[in-house]
């Protein structure tokens, strides 16, 4: 026959035990907290950057390719691409060219001439 012993904790054993256990325990519980509420932060940021873009008069999909690294070079990146853009459109000429108001018609467009098609405005 083999002598086999148990081997028995104390109390103070016990409790040391069950209090590391529950630390650990809350330890995963804290940082999957943690993580959520980030990955939570950046889903509103990037929400709200999107609806900047769009009161910014750019189309929704422009948040996309903008840096959102941080608030402020987002909000950097929009400036100057908004105002790039707003340039660029008040550059583009209006229909006709700059002539003083003398409308000329559109350059002929080689896939409606060759489908048969004619312009809305003829």
């Amino acid at each position: 026959m083999s002598d086999t012993t148990e081997r028995t904790f104390s109390q103070a054993e016990v409790d040391n035990i069950v209090r590391d256990r529950l630390a650990k325990e809350r330890g995963k519980i804290d940082a999957t907290l943690s993580a959520e509420r980030e990955a939570l932060a950046r889903r509103e940021f990037l929400l709200d950057a999107r609806e900047a873009v769009v009161r910014a008069g750019l189309p929704a999909n422009f948040a996309d390719v903008l840096d959102t690294s941080s608030p402020e070079a987002f909000q950097n990146a929009l400036n100057t691409v908004a105002a790039t853009l707003g340039q660029k459109r008040n550059a583009i000429p209006p229909r006709g060219g700059f002539s003083g108001g003398i409308s000329q018609p559109p350059p002929p467009d080689p896939i409606r001439e060759g489908m048969g098609l004619q312009r809305k405005d003829e």
